[in-house]
């Protein structure tokens, strides 16, 4: 597997850190993932939630007149009734906070070189639930986009999964994109020129430099349905996900050379027995205490009392039946 470009060796950043210092680019290079975009609930005040951004990320960017940011008013969406945003001192959207309207709690979203301070921000202050995590690596090397792509093809036939291939094939230098898997579904990926992606968009006179030919972006898009998965993607390192579905943990080990532990984001569905003993208990619980503290609130003499209880139950159910 061909290494990583390394920022600052004449090779393209992995992204434009712009005045930040180049702490996404270091998460790539030692966990080889990072977030790229991170949505979340958080159960708390919004006025509280935008000082921890607002603190976390100074904190994390250093304090001088660069890497200041400010709140300013953004524009709601979904149900959301406002949107509050952390901006830098050029007004870029480092973090955006909706809230309001019929939503219990507010929601936390940002993309980019930001998600992976912003996540850490909401880590750092504990209980929150993720409702979507894109995860991505960067790799550089001859024809690994092709190679990518040709796994992907073969991903999609084991374990039918939809493909699609977006290309220019009058530009080469336009850059191409491979979709593994449902946008609508949980677990969806991308794979795509990012080195000529960023060409265009920085508008690089051509021929493009060969780093930025070779530089390929593999990222998904993981947007957990259940409130375990979502509680579970908010305590996961980056790498972590490339193991919530079997043929990501494949492509995640041919492609990356990287193992991806299984990760089981399914709620146990209660068994019938689960049910009716739990809603035994509810209806039964203040004549079980009662058993429990005339038992001297010992756990065993209250469990033989009941069983006792039980066993004369059964035998009056007996003699009632053979009468």
């Amino acid at each position: 597997m061909p290494e990583q470009a390394q920022a600052g060796d004449g090779s393209p950043p992995y992204c434009n850190t712009g005045v930040y210092p180049p702490t996404p680019e270091a998460l790539f290079r030692t966990s080889g993932s990072a977030f790229d975009w991170y949505r979340a609930t958080v159960p708390a005040h919004p006025k509280l939630v935008l000082q921890w951004l607002q603190e976390g990320v100074q904190r994390r960017l250093g304090n001088n007149t660069e890497t200041s940011s400010h709140i300013a008013p953004g524009t709601p969406r979904w149900s959301f009734l406002r949107s509050d945003m952390v901006c830098d001192s050029k007004g870029l959207r480092i973090a955006e906070v909706l809230h309001g309207g019929r939503n219990q709690h507010p929601c936390v979203e940002a993309s980019g070189c930001m998600a992976p301070i912003v996540a850490s921000v909401l880590r750092e202050h504990g209980a929150h639930y993720a409702s979507r995590v894109d995860v991505a690596v960067d790799r550089a090397g001859p024809a690994l986009f092709e190679d990518w792509r040709a796994l992907c093809v073969r991903l999609s036939k084991a374990y039918g999964l939809s493909l699609r291939v977006i290309e220019a094939p009058t530009d080469p230098d336009a850059g191409s994109t491979v979709y593994l898997g449902s946008r609508k579904s949980e677990v969806f990926l991308r794979v795509y020129q990012k080195g000529l992606k960023t060409a265009g968009d920085e508008g690089l006179a051509r021929p493009i430099p060969e780093a930025y030919r070779q530089w390929v972006r593999a990222e998904v898009e993981f947007k957990p349905d259940k409130k375990p998965g979502k509680h579970a993607a908010a305590i996961m390192e980056p790498n972590a996900y490339w193991g919530v579905t079997e043929w990501l943990s494949q492509f995640a080990q041919e492609a990356l050379s990287m193992y991806a532990e299984p990760v089981n984001l399914r709620e146990r569905r209660e068994s019938n027995h689960d049910r009716a003993m739990r809603w035994m208990v509810a209806q039964y619980r203040s004549h079980l205490d009662k058993v429990w503290r005339d038992c001297g609130k010992d756990d065993a003499a209250a469990f033989r009392r009941i069983r006792e209880l039980a066993d004369i139950g059964q035998s009056s159910d007996r003699r009632e039946r053979c009468g």
